[in-house]
């Protein structure tokens, strides 16, 4: 049966400082166990707290595939036991013809993030209660609002995908910009035949960041207002 709670945490720099964000940084990275970077305590214990109330886990990163057992091992040391993991498959920027992913999205995660938690919800039948937990580094509050107002049944697919289409994070190619919208439409059928899904949204922040986040103006203004929901926290 379809897990009627779940929660989708981000990895990177929501429950690990980890910095890795150009190839430079990466490569050195690849040396260093994950136990080097700090641990974000206050992200790990809001997780668990859900999890402990039978919220399934899924963790989603932009972490490139061959981190997978790192992440594996540093849940299991943190008590976070979490089958379900999805990184991002470097091996698809090598597929020039068929793959989704291009080279820019090597940089940016917008499309692939987004992409993948359409497909968890699809592949959830979609939950009741539905968690998401990221930070404010990058692009996680605009991607998870996104996700909100196609979860209402009551949103216009097209019109939350024309809004996104033109935002950098994404700069989507036409085969990217068909799938978008078709995933969209997909998952807006799901929620006009369920029950009006409970998403609340955390984002992980910091002194420096947290005012901006707060007050940011979104090109939509439906995303510009669902932003007032968001659960930003310092840490």
């Amino acid at each position: 049966s379809h897990p009627k709670k779940i929660i989708i945490s981000d990895f990177d720099k929501t429950l690990v400082d980890t910095r890795y964000s150009t190839p430079k940084e990466m490569y050195y990275s690849l040396n260093k166990p994950l136990s080097y970077f700090p641990s974000v305590e206050k992200s790990i214990t809001l997780l668990k707290s859900y999890i402990n109330q039978e919220f399934q886990p899924f963790i989603l990163s932009a972490s490139p595939h061959f981190y997978e057992n790192a992440i594996r091992n540093w849940l299991y040391q943190n008590e976070i036991y979490a089958s379900n993991i999805f990184l991002k498959d470097y091996r698809h920027f090598i597929s020039l013809f068929d793959g989704l992913l291009t080279t820019k999205d090597i940089k940016k995660q917008g499309f692939y993030k987004l992409n993948q938690l359409v497909d968890i919800l699809l592949m959830c039948g979609f939950a009741n209660e539905i968690i998401l937990m990221g930070d404010g580094f990058e692009s996680d509050p605009v991607i998870y609002l996104t996700l909100k107002r196609l979860c209402h049944p009551h949103s216009d697919p097209w019109k939350v995908w024309q809004s996104l289409k033109y935002q950098n994070i994404f700069n989507l190619t036409s085969k990217q910009d068909s799938h978008f919208i078709t995933k969209f439409y997909q998952l807006n059928e799901l929620a006009k035949k369920n029950n009006l899904a409970d998403i609340k949204i955390y984002i992980r922040s910091t002194k420096d960041n947290i005012q901006n986040l707060k007050e940011k103006t979104f090109p939509s203004v439906e995303t510009t207002e669902l932003n007032k929901t968001v659960e930003y926290y310092l840490a």
